[in-house]
């Protein structure tokens, strides 16, 4: 009897992703045109300090580390949020009785940790997921950072890269009664036919953001579908700018749409043999530049 060939076994290349989240951090100001944006985010986290987004709850950039690639440069590093808290004075329930607690300053509970990636070329951060920290308190933290006078930076805008589905749930409502919003230019890297009227205008007139309300009238409803404006503001939100919509959805129940409620998650898949960081850059620059 003949014995039968063994098959010949292959390991298939193992396969990896990354699920991120990103912002937009962009300049306003004069001469747009190939400002450094490596420069700035270097200065950023350098001199970055723990900051407060809520009660006790604190954001902060650690560990810039800056790698480059023929494809482009980017800075990783970690980012942590912590509890800090105050005061010596505590209560032992399990000795009903009050205690003075001494801490080991600098020292703080409830940790949590993902990486950051600074991609200059697109001018946009991103960020591993992690459920203990969102995109927007991230957004939050890094505001104040940018205000900071001994940064020497100004004319910031700090935006979440937001999917579509704010618009087609706005745009699908029984009645939109009012929009809200707040939209910078953008830098010429995305632009959807939506957003092309409100981008083009901004830059014409050099404006480096239109804030307002719209009111549908007599307690009406807006409409969405036909006003090249109010497509405009929907679609140039997604990268550019915040929008807040009152709308009655399809129940007939009154809410309001916001766009930092619809982060855009961008995937990142890869095998284990290469390199994570620069298939994050190459899948960023793809979309964004």
């Amino acid at each position: 009897m003949k014995k039968s060939a063994k098959k010949k076994q292959t390991n298939k290349p193992k396969k990896k992703k990354a699920d991120l989240y990103a912002l937009n951090i962009k300049f306003i100001g004069t001469k747009v045109e190939n400002y450094d944006y490596l420069n700035f985010f270097q200065k950023l986290v350098t001199k970055a300090i723990p900051i407060e987004v809520s009660s006790g709850i604190y954001l902060w950039f650690r560990k810039p580390t800056k790698i480059e690639y023929k494809e482009g440069t980017i800075i990783t590093g970690k980012f942590s949020r912590f509890t800090k808290i105050e005061g010596k004075n505590w209560i032992d329930i399990n000795k009903n009785e009050s205690i003075e607690m001494k801490l080991r300053e600098g020292i703080y509970p409830n940790h949590y940790e993902t990486e950051y990636i600074f991609i200059p070329s697109a001018h946009r951060v991103v960020f591993k997921r992690n459920r203990g920290i969102t995109i927007n308190m991230i957004q939050k933290s890094i505001l104040p950072l940018i205000e900071k006078k001994e940064l020497g930076v100004e004319n910031f805008s700090v935006n979440i890269e937001n999917n579509s589905d704010y618009i087609s749930e706005i745009l699908d409502a029984k009645s939109i009664f009012n929009l809200e919003f707040k939209i910078t230019p953008s830098n010429l890297d995305i632009l959807d036919e939506a957003s092309q009227f409100i981008d083009s205008e901004l830059h014409k007139g050099n404006i480096g953001y239109i804030q307002g309300k719209i009111e549908a009238r007599g307690g009406g409803s807006i409409d969405g579908t036909s006003s090249k404006l109010v497509n405009g503001l929907l679609g140039s939100a997604k990268s550019n700018g915040q929008l807040t919509a009152k709308i009655e959805d399809s129940e007939g129940k009154i809410k309001r749409i916001k766009t930092e409620q619809y982060p855009r998650k961008f995937t990142v898949e890869y095998l284990e043999s290469e390199n994570e960081y620069l298939e994050i850059l190459k899948k960023i620059l793809s979309i964004f530049r």
